[in-house]
């Protein structure tokens, strides 16, 4: 992976603080809503936050394995996917959502979200 050491720690100070907010909202009893609830932001933090510290593979398309650029990292730290591969996901499930009843359609949206 070429991300720089202090790419990733700034990173993972942010992630870390992003963990806290939601861990705090939810702790407080504050209800996520439809599409957070599905895919389970703090969840998707803290596997990032494993990447970064124990797999090294933090920034990796989870899809093609190419870097995800750090500009999208950047805006999305969360990001699996690169920007071609997110596109081709989103696509799928739209694909999906026009022949799928409405009551699955926003959880498959939520696949793509990343």
């Amino acid at each position: 992976m070429s991300h720089s050491l202090e790419f990733l720690k700034s990173q993972e100070i942010f992630l870390v603080k992003e963990e806290q907010k939601l861990a705090t909202k939810f702790k407080n009893g504050v209800s996520f809503n439809q599409t957070e609830r599905h895919s389970n932001p703090l969840r998707i933090i803290r596997q990032a936050l494993q990447k970064i510290r124990f797999s090294k593979d933090y920034g990796v398309c989870e899809e093609c394995g190419e870097n995800i650029p750090i500009e999208r990292l950047r805006a999305q730290p969360m990001a699996i996917l690169c920007v071609d591969c997110r596109d081709a996901a989103e696509k799928k499930a739209e694909k999906i959502k026009r022949t799928m009843p409405e009551a699955r359609q926003s959880s498959i949206m939520g696949m793509a979200n990343v």
